[in-house]
């Protein structure tokens, strides 16, 4: 009888024993969410239809298969599936995004107006989306939310104004439509410096051309004189994939990009590394950039940049404060 209890404890044992080693497999094999910031929107059922949560951080909408739509003026990730209309405007570029049942009307131009103002209707929160201030709004009565950009940059002393928004949505609906509007960017990109201050460290780096400022707790190596990386000086911090890259290489940008979707992982078809390059303006540089994943799930953001006679990859986290808060403070210098 002894015996026979034995045999069952360790038979119990090799099970949990085996149970573990598989979820540790399973763990291990599986992609990691991003570190960093809450990175969905929180409206939904948990709170008021209303209510915009005061942590809410753009979503990390590119670590979906969704599709990156150009528009003349700025661009959108969209589920796949979705589509662009454009349309005729006036005196402002207007159009359609359409897809699951809901319809989102965009108007650009320097006339274009906030739903929002002065409305009592609406519950406003401020955030920054792609270094520009936008102020989302939610209506439970109205049943729409959107989102207003009141200065995204122009020419002539013209200021650009950017409004999309939907209407009859759903509760389920706003934390899509939440997670579109904070995938806008514009063609001339720009970064929140609001976190830059006097004790902030200069660096300048002659053979690639550049000037920036980090904090002082940050650590800056140059692993050559063309290969420079950022990142916090603590262990625990520098661990949770929080490194800034700047380097240079001697491939074209159509060498870059096919080298890199070479190495892509992929998921159910899907290479995480599939490039969806668009052009746009850096510090009066032009740039192509992307958004994309490695293999561990962590999202970045890449610039291509040819400047001072090398070929510039700047490789960071979007949704990382202090990333976006350095690379305020890069400035291209000539030799």
């Amino acid at each position: 009888m002894h015996h026979l209890s034995s045999v069952k404890l360790a038979l119990i044992v090799v099970v949990v024993i085996v149970l573990a080693l598989t979820g540790v497999a399973v763990v291990l094999l599986a992609p990691r969410a991003h570190v960093g910031p809450p990175a969905v929107n929180q409206v939904g059922d948990a709170q008021s239809y209303r209510e915009i949560p005061t942590d809410w951080q753009p979503a990390d909408w590119q670590r979906t298969k969704w599709q990156r739509i150009q528009t003349d003026t700025f661009s959108i990730g969209l589920p796949q599936g979705w589509v662009f209309i454009e349309k005729q405007g006036i005196d402002s570029y207007i159009g359609e995004f359409q897809g699951d049942g809901i319809t989102l009307l965009f108007d650009y131009g320097w006339y274009s107006g906030d739903p929002s103002q002065d409305n009592p209707d609406y519950t406003v929160t401020e955030k920054i989306i792609n270094g520009f201030t936008a102020r989302l709004f939610t209506s439970e009565k109205n049943q729409d939310a959107g989102v207003y950009f009141d200065n995204v940059g122009g020419e002539g002393g013209l200021i650009n104004k950017l409004s999309v928004y939907g209407s009859g949505l759903s509760k389920e609906d706003h934390d899509l439509v939440f997670s579109i509007f904070s995938s806008i960017r514009f063609k001339n990109i720009r970064f929140d410096n609001s976190l830059v201050d006097n004790s902030w460290e200069v660096y300048t780096n002659t053979e690639l051309g550049i000037t920036l400022r980090h904090p002082s707790d940050w650590k800056l190596k140059e692993k050559t004189t063309s290969t420079v990386v950022i990142e916090p000086a603590s262990e625990a911090e520098s661990s949770l994939f929080r490194t800034l890259y700047i380097s240079a290489t001697l491939t074209d940008l159509q060498e870059y990009i096919a080298a890199y979707e070479s190495g892509g992982f992929v998921v159910d078809g899907h290479n995480f590394n599939e490039i969806e390059e668009e052009s746009a303006t850096f510090n009066g540089e032009p740039v192509t950039r992307w958004e994309t994943n490695n293999e561990m799930g962590i999202g970045s953001s890449i610039f291509f940049i040819s400047h001072n006679g090398h070929n510039i990859i700047i490789d960071y986290n979007d949704e990382d404060d202090i990333h976006t808060a350095i690379l305020s403070t890069l400035e291209f210098v000539t030799n």
